[in-house]
């Protein structure tokens, strides 16, 4: 009887161990595959978390750039770019901003542009000012208008009041009103390279470039980044027979963006009076290559 009883014990041990072994094995998850989920899992997080933090990055960039704060949007951008540089949103608003940008200077015919000596014709024509009403129509002024009137800003637009002032008085050769006014329209929007960049290009306009070098000297420390900035003291510089300074900022505007003809084509006309001949050629034909409208442009010494 014992014996039955031991022999029964141990059956029932060895179906109970076995039982819960089979039972046990199938409940459980190899441990490359719990590995091999939590890699899931955390890439899945990652990617959500890219996305969101793209969403609020470019969302930051186009609030700033409908207040006028294109240097802050400018920064959301890159910072945007650098981490997904297909973001088609983000690439679409740079080059919206860098269109407006350059829109100052790009406005300007290559004919114009073949003879900016400040004895000829400047490619900043004075046609548009009046000098018997005193009342100048100047590029810079009217482009900050139409951007204010654009985004709705309110600020853009007393920008663009101050400009037009500052405009009238250097036409009536209020120097010193006129720099007033010009300093006013910056300190409305102080972190925008663009309001700088329209006051000198309204200055070379009224034929005065010691005033629009006036204007872009301290803005380029300001706006280091700013090629439009740096292209338009290029012309201020050449257009006050400082060649070296031309040639010199012009360089830098090179470093920013090599790929706007126009900068070639001042670069080609700046090295040209310093007798660097074959650079100057140089630069010119690359204009030519970017945009088949500067072949027609010659540059004489």
């Amino acid at each position: 009887m014992k014996y039955h009883i031991f022999s029964i014990l141990i059956v029932a041990f060895f179906v109970l161990s076995t039982g819960c072994s089979s039972l046990k094995w199938p409940m459980s998850t190899p441990v490359e595959d719990v590995v091999e989920l939590r890699k899931q899992r955390k890439s899945e997080v990652m990617a959500e978390f890219d996305q969101r933090r793209d969403w609020a990055e470019f969302h930051a960039a186009k609030t700033a750039w409908i207040r006028g704060d294109t240097m802050r949007c400018r920064q959301s951008l890159t910072r945007l770019l650098n981490r997904n540089p297909h973001h088609a949103e983000a690439r679409a608003l740079l080059a919206k901003m860098d269109q407006e940008d350059e829109k100052p200077l790009e406005s300007t015919t290559p004919v114009q542009l073949a003879s900016f000596d400040s004895s000829r014709q400047t490619p900043f024509p004075s046609e548009n000012v009046d000098q018997t009403t005193n009342n100048p129509s100047c590029s810079g002024s009217v482009k900050l208008a139409e951007r204010a009137e654009a985004n709705g800003s309110t600020d853009l637009a007393l920008s663009a009041q101050l400009l037009a002032e500052g405009e009238k008085a250097l036409a009536g050769g209020d120097c010193e009103s006129a720099m007033e006014f010009f300093n006013q329209a910056q300190a409305a929007i102080p972190n925008d390279p663009q309001i700088p960049t329209l006051a000198a290009v309204s200055a070379l306009e009224l034929n005065r470039a010691d005033v629009a070098v006036s204007l872009t000297k301290p803005a380029i420390v300001r706006f280091p980044g700013s090629a439009a900035l740096h292209r338009t003291m290029g012309v201020a510089c050449y257009r006050c027979g400082d060649y070296e300074s031309s040639q010199v900022v012009l360089q830098q505007a090179l470093s920013l963006d090599n790929t706007n003809a126009l900068t070639y084509f001042l670069q080609g006309c700046a090295l040209s009076k310093l007798g660097e001949s074959e650079a100057a050629q140089t630069h010119l034909r690359q204009a030519a290559t970017l945009d088949p409208r500067y072949a027609q442009c010659r540059v004489s010494d």
